[in-house]
């Protein structure tokens, strides 16, 4: 019994000591949408959001925010963070952001750019 109680507060000191590292106001995390889905010469804003290390979710500056597509000749993405379809075909957009604890990424969104349909009567 004695040992669990020990074990126990071994690892409440651990977290506290986690939690004192990590500011409550940095960004901890960064979310985007599942994919997004564009036609050729379309644009579409990417919305992420930031969790802060106190649990609160933020809106980020695009400035703030680095923007890198796999293959720019599928799709582009601007440095405000909108995505440009200019052919055919899929590709990734990543985006990262840089705060004093370190590098925090967002999962490679999918892009995928189709063809806009024209119904013929």
């Amino acid at each position: 019994m004695r040992s669990q109680h020990v074990i126990i507060g071994v690892v409440s000191l651990v977290l506290s000591a986690c939690a004192r590292l990590v500011p409550p106001d940095s960004i901890v995390a960064l979310e985007g949408p599942q994919q997004v889905n564009l036609n050729v010469g379309a644009t579409q804003p990417l919305k992420l959001v930031a969790t802060r290390g106190d649990g609160r979710t933020v809106k980020l500056p695009a400035r703030t925010i680095r923007f890198e597509s796999r293959d720019t000749s599928v799709a582009r993405v601007t440095a405000d963070g909108r995505v440009e379809g200019r052919r055919l075909g899929r590709t990734s957009i990543s985006a990262s952001v840089s705060t004093p604890v370190g590098l925090v990424s967002v999962e490679p969104i999918p892009v995928a750019v189709g063809a806009m349909m024209v119904a013929h009567k």
